[in-house]
């Protein structure tokens, strides 16, 4: 089988591109290993065409992944004490 084109995006913590850029792999669990090598704490998603072919998560004690999550439950208990006073 032809090699495929993919690209790849790595996210921060609210799902916004920082990177992405093109490659080259055999196939989808090709595609996928190449990204999750290079970057193993990032958000990152694997696309061929318009085909979503994996997506990974930063291990949970990634600093960065903490800082997002510990935001998110910040926002999330604002939302609640506003909805209780309210």
């Amino acid at each position: 089988m032809p090699p495929e084109n993919y690209r790849y995006y790595r996210l921060d913590g609210r799902g916004h591109t920082q990177v992405g850029d093109w490659f080259v792999a055999e196939s989808d669990e090709e595609a996928a290993s190449q990204v999750k090598t290079k970057y193993p704490d990032a958000w990152c998603e694997v696309w061929q065409g318009n085909r979503l072919v994996a997506r990974f998560s930063p291990t949970p004690d990634d600093p960065d992944l903490q800082a997002a999550v510990g935001e998110r439950l910040s926002a999330l208990a604002r939302r609640l004490r506003l909805g209780l006073e309210g």
